[in-house]
């Protein structure tokens, strides 16, 4: 598409955080879900005097009440809870506020890379959208979405 004198690129975009937090709510639901089959199954080989998954002795004046049996899986959603969070969900929200601050700071001049690729200079800046100079007189607009990062001075690697 062809907007004036600039060219308009129109990139599909996929957000990776919201796949990724599916993936990360289907695994903790199977976990909750294996944790109690596992509880439960142990509670009912504890009632025969079994006792393979379970070390709890054998009650055998009462079967285990809904209640009882949520008690004991607290612990391990607590633990599946807390072991996603500073994992997965934690250091996911840093890169997502490190990302923003980025694409905050853009001004006129700076030299970045896209999630394609392409390396260029920010002509302008505007409320949502950035237009790169890839080569003299040729501009072209991309999403904010896609901006990756600043392009590392190659001056300054070859100095260290």
């Amino acid at each position: 598409m062809r907007l004036g004198s600039v060219h308009v690129i129109k990139l599909p975009c996929i957000n990776g955080y919201l796949v990724m937090m599916r993936q990360v709510a289907r695994v903790a639901v199977l976990a909750l879900l294996a944790g109690g089959v596992v509880a439960l199954a142990g509670e009912a080989f504890a009632q025969e005097g079994a006792q393979v998954f379970s070390a709890a002795p054998a009650v055998a004046d009462h079967p285990p009440t809904l209640f009882d049996t949520l008690k004991r899986l607290a612990p391990l959603a607590l633990a599946c809870y807390l072991i996603f969070h500073y994992m997965v969900l934690r250091p996911q929200d840093q890169r997502v506020k490190k990302h923003k601050e980025l694409l905050d700071s853009l001004k006129r001049g700076d030299s970045v890379v896209t999630t394609g690729g392409l390396i260029g200079r920010v002509a302008s800046v505007e409320k949502g959208a950035v237009f790169l100079e890839i080569s003299q007189n040729v501009k072209v607009k991309f999403s904010q979405d896609h901006i990756v990062g600043l392009e590392k001075d190659q001056s300054k690697e070859q100095a260290a």
